[in-house]
């Protein structure tokens, strides 16, 4: 394994990797997002756009001079990510989804982790489109491609090459050291979506690296719609889904269990896809002629599963030499806003725009949006009119809290502190 690249802590450069296709909208939030994240050494920020048929070009183009990009020819996930690694100038990748939000510290406690030459992988949680629950914290994933998100904490004890069980992150906030990704070869361009990362830890962790889980390194993602799922975020084309599962079982699972278990594991999976569908069009979720889709994805998944499992891998279906050589370019680094006044503000305001458009909320917005300008962190609390959430808006977190009466304490009740706040 090549340690050379063993710089600690904030010394190392990052990569930052954004792949997308049509969501230009909120390709721009992410990229916007970014000139808040706190690091002291130097980032650069990769895009690799799809062939997207949206406003994204517009997008990128808008922000040529601050980041690097590319065109990716076919709607595949692992193509484009293979895109950005070969790009990529920094000592680590980072991927983030282009519907997702870091949480200013970010990049630094993705760098502590990698202090360790041992290191090959970093990831943090995960909060949902709500901004207050998680999506993801801690998980692991079997050789089957099945995962088991009932951990509590961290699984360093099942870094070892051949565990049959090992730790996973979740795409949207995963990073690689760059030399560590290009000695396993990059993404396995197989999978064009679905259990794409999932192939890549268990990669790293088979050439001996270890997979760090953080309790921390946030990202926020907001689940935009795609190809692949509605806005009510039930996917509704399946045929990658079953076909990945499929090929990634007969790829890693038969040093461990013969075909015939490999067999029925698919089998299972593929009833409880019919299950999830059945359920998703009696809750009116998709229409009927999405049941017919899934059947005959069933079908054609199946056949070139089983087809593409059992003949290997591809020969180009990784990152060699030619395809890194044919991505040029130097280290862009990406310009932050910087420190600014170096503080973090939070603003308690009851009423806060859109929606509650009165002077003191209109105040506090234009507040708050005045400090985020100079570079500081700053969160406004104000109530919600339906859940508990938080947003990035124009550079502020705005946390929306639901109404709750608590028992006022008798300090607050001396102070005549009002029940309502």
């Amino acid at each position: 394994m090549n340690r050379s690249d063993s710089r600690s802590g904030s010394a190392l450069s990052f990569s930052i990797v954004i792949n997308t296709l049509n969501r230009g909208s909120s390709l721009d939030a992410t990229l916007r997002s970014l000139k808040w994240l706190k690091y002291e050494s130097p980032f650069e920020v990769i895009v690799v756009n799809g062939p997207s048929t949206d406003e994204s070009d517009e997008v990128i183009a808008r922000w040529q001079g601050s980041i690097r990009s590319a065109s990716c020819p076919l709607a595949n996930l692992s193509v484009s990510r293979n895109i950005g690694i070969c790009m990529a100038r920094g000592d680590v990748v980072a991927f983030i989804d282009d519907d997702a939000i870091p949480e200013p510290e970010w990049l630094m406690h993705l760098a502590g982790a990698y202090a360790d030459p041992q290191v090959g992988a970093v990831g943090g949680h995960v909060f949902d489109h709500t901004g207050y629950a998680f999506q993801y914290r801690y998980g692991l994933v079997d050789r089957f491609g099945t995962a088991d998100l009932s951990p509590a904490g961290a699984t360093p004890h099942l870094c070892y090459p051949k565990s049959f069980r090992f730790p996973h992150l979740l795409g949207t906030n995963s990073s690689f050291r760059t030399s560590a990704l290009l000695e396993i070869g990059g993404f396995d361009e197989e999978y064009e979506y679905f259990l794409d990362e999932t192939d890549v830890c268990l990669r790293i962790v088979d050439a001996g690296y270890m997979i760090v889980q953080l309790p921390n390194a946030y990202v926020h993602h907001k689940f935009a719609p795609s190809s692949i799922r509605g806005h009510n975020k039930v996917p509704r084309n399946r045929y990658p889904i079953i076909k990945n599962k499929i090929y990634f079982t007969l790829k890693h699972a038969r040093d461990f269990h013969r075909v015939e278990q490999i067999l029925h594991e698919q089998s299972a999976f593929i009833k409880g896809q019919r299950e999830e569908m059945a359920w998703a069009f009696d809750n009116d979720l998709i229409v009927e002629d999405d049941l017919d889709a899934f059947e005959q994805d069933v079908d054609r998944a199946l056949a070139v599963g089983l087809r593409r499992g059992l003949e290997g891998i591809k020969p180009d279906a990784m990152i060699d030499q030619q395809k890194r050589s044919h991505w040029s370019g130097d280290f862009l680094p990406f310009e932050p806003l910087g420190e600014g006044d170096g503080l973090t503000i939070v603003l308690v305001s009851k009423d806060f725009p859109p929606g509650h458009g009165g002077g003191i909320g209109t105040f506090n917005k234009d507040l708050a949006e005045a400090y985020a300008a100079r570079g500081n962190t700053v969160h406004v609390v104000t109530r919600s009119p339906d859940i508990n959430r938080v947003d990035f808006e124009n550079g502020v977190w705005v946390h929306r809290l639901e109404n709750r009466r608590i028992e006022r304490l008798p300090r607050a009740i001396a102070q005549k502190v009002p029940q309502d706040i």
